[in-house]
């Protein structure tokens, strides 16, 4: 697919002429394949009428005027580029199934909820009947919910209530917020000095179906133009194959063989100064520990379901023949086998969803699994508006923006550059004491180093070179000499850095 764009917009009303100007225009200039309006307000007689001047002629659209005398929601795609279904239509909530240009299947919700919290409650029925009939096929839903999900998404007034129910329905249907850019506040009154109040009634949700079968995708929040509320515009990019960076899992410290492994690496001479050498020794080790990931922890989620699946088997077989020896030896050899990878698999997806507030041990691995996928969503740059206003998507464009931008900020040259010392001196009254230059400039011991790593929280993220805390302390514990190597290498460059001039 190539990038494919739905859109969602409460127009406050879709009778007046310059209304139905400006959601022509919003389709048009965000090339959208699909689109729904909520809060028309047209009436079912008007509505043939109406939507000859609000979408181009080749497309088609359905609305919710059989189940209201008002259209509350109105749907409309580009019959060219998508196949348009409806399953499920309501007062609050339209579901359509889609079927692309490139023949992907994916579920679309529209959503108005209604202002009042008792009569939100049917489309929070209507969102978990959906759930079940939909299953794991990947599932969206945008438009005006009418409710936010905590006190940060409100400036004035929070219904606390009324946030828990909506929380609840999510937690049952298995969706969160897709990772957005743009406007945060997405409704605001339009009224100024203290009567101003704005919120975030306006949100895009997904589901973990819609992570597997569109993990590259997004969400932004644009102007809201003539409506109180900001239009919605979703981006399915095609996927880009990347070779993934070098990471460090906390599960191979727990393989027999690992240290022996690290320490055999480590062994291996090197020429150089201390730091190329400590370098070298790092850059060397990573495809030791890549080939040695492979060879025992490669598709762990497939090898845990096959050894869940022989463990079964056997347990059956046990349970019809309950004196065979042979049996339940087998049987207690299958569930060593099953608890190391299954402890792996969860400690991996833990430490890449980054859920820091569950416990390890509640084998919640759906959880994580989802959680993972939206933290990876939300770390991609997917698209990036330049200094001109204008929203690049090319992958090579926002890598040149992004370039360029710092190129811009740091590489200036260096004869326009001003004196930066000289600016320091007359704007920074206190200097430093002969006693705090000699504490900055002194070497550093090897127990502050000790002390500086074992001090990071094991759940941090790594850093560019893909190791975490853990690895590092395993590496200083495993490999003595490493912390000679790492205070000669970067005690000089500490050095360095902290020389300051005379009399500073």
């Amino acid at each position: 697919m190539d990038h494919s764009h739905i859109g969602a917009w409460n127009i406050r009303g879709l009778n007046d002429p310059l209304k139905q100007k400006e959601v022509l225009s919003f389709i048009r200039s965000q090339k959208l394949s699909l689109v729904g309006i909520v809060e028309t307000k047209v009436r079912s007689e008007n509505f043939d009428k109406t939507v000859r001047f609000c979408f181009p002629t080749q497309w088609a659209s359905i609305h919710n005027g059989s189940n209201d005398r008002v259209s509350r929601i109105i749907v409309a795609w580009n019959a060219l580029d998508v196949t348009v279904d409806i399953i499920f239509s309501s007062s609050q909530l339209v579901v359509v199934k889609v079927l692309s240009a490139d023949q992907k299947l994916f579920y679309v919700s529209f959503v108005y909820g209604h202002n009042s919290v008792v009569d939100r409650r049917s489309l929070w029925i209507d969102m978990k009947t959906m759930a079940l009939s939909i299953g794991n096929a990947p599932w969206i839903q945008l438009g005006d919910f009418n409710v936010v999900r905590n006190p940060t998404e409100r400036l004035m007034g929070f219904d606390r209530g009324a946030s828990d129910e909506f929380n609840a329905c999510l937690d049952s249907v298995g969706m969160d917020d897709m990772p957005s850019k743009g406007f945060w506040f997405t409704w605001s009154n339009k009224r100024s000095g203290l009567g101003d109040n704005k919120s975030k009634l306006d949100r895009v949700l997904i589901n973990a179906g819609w992570l597997d079968g569109f993990p590259e995708s997004e969400a932004v929040f644009l102007a809201p133009g003539i409506s109180d509320h900001c239009s919605c515009v979703v981006t399915i990019f095609p996927d880009t194959p990347k070779r993934s960076p070098f990471k460090f899992f906390h599960f191979w410290m727990k393989h027999g063989q690992f240290k022996e492994l690290v320490a055999s690496s480590w062994a291996e001479p090197v020429m150089g100064n201390s730091c190329k050498r400590l370098s070298t020794k790092l850059q060397r080790l990573k495809p030791v520990l890549r080939k040695f990931n492979t060879q025992f922890f490669s598709k762990i989620g497939q090898r845990v379901s096959q050894v869940r699946e022989e463990l079964s088997h056997v347990q059956a077989l046990c349970y019809q023949t309950p004196h065979d020896s042979s049996l339940q030896e087998l049987e207690k050899e299958l569930h060593m086998k099953f608890i190391s990878p299954s402890a792996a698999e969860e400690s991996f997806k833990k430490q890449k969803s980054r859920v820091q507030w569950l416990a390890l041990g509640d084998k919640n691995t759906r959880f994580f699994h989802q959680k993972l996928k939206t933290h990876c969503l939300r770390n991609k740059i997917l698209s990036l508006e330049n200094s001109h206003g204008v929203r690049l998507t090319d992958p090579k464009e926002v890598k040149e923006e992004i370039l360029g931008y710092y190129v811009g900020l740091l590489g200036t040259p260096f004869a326009q550059r001003r004196d930066a010392y000289q600016i320091l001196r007359l704007t920074v009254e206190q200097r430093l004491t002969a006693a705090m230059k000699e504490a900055l400039t002194c070497v550093v011991s090897e127990a502050e180093i000790k002390s500086a790593m074992w001090s990071i929280k094991g759940d941090k993220a790594p850093g560019p070179d893909g190791l975490v805390r853990p690895g590092f302390v395993l590496l200083l514990e495993a490999c003595p000499l490493l912390v000679v190597g790492f205070n000669r290498s970067v005690s000089p460059v500490l050095l360095g850095c902290m020389g300051l001039p005379s009399g500073f």
